[in-house]
């Protein structure tokens, strides 16, 4: 399969072998086992990091691009491609959103890290003045 852009990473399986890439051309690919195209959908920037599965077979995905500007995305997608949500970091890139043992979403930001429920409510988001304790 060509892409319009890059890719960057390595792609995702699901469950049901369904391969999930991103590209720079701003699209989010499933493809069958045999290459052709399952789903695809048009995000509001790059995709530069590969995009994680839960449990029940949701698809999160970061997305955006720095030099466009503060356009950085998280989204949920269902196995047949049906967007769930979408939440608007205000950052300028979003990175691979990690599946927590609770069930929630930690979504690096730059420059910050949120917390996002499985139907894309903050739970919580620390910025640059994160320190640490001794």
């Amino acid at each position: 399969m060509n892409t319009g852009g890059e890719v960057h990473f390595g792609p995702t399986i699901g469950p049901d072998g369904t391969v999930y890439e991103g590209s720079w051309d701003k699209y989010f690919y499933a493809l069958k086992s045999d290459g052709t195209v399952k789903w695809s959908y048009l995000t509001d920037g790059a995709i530069s990091y590969p995009p994680s599965i839960d449990s029940k077979g949701r698809i999160y995905l970061g997305g955006g691009d720095a030099h466009a500007g503060p356009d950085g995305n998280v989204y949920a997608f269902d196995a047949a491609g049906n967007l769930l949500w979408k939440y608007d970091t205000k950052q300028t890139r979003v990175g691979s959103p990690a599946v927590g043992a609770d069930g929630k979403l930690y979504v690096p930001a730059a420059p910050k890290l949120f917390v996002l429920t499985r139907d894309g409510k903050v739970s919580w988001s620390k910025g640059p003045n994160v320190s640490s304790s001794s």
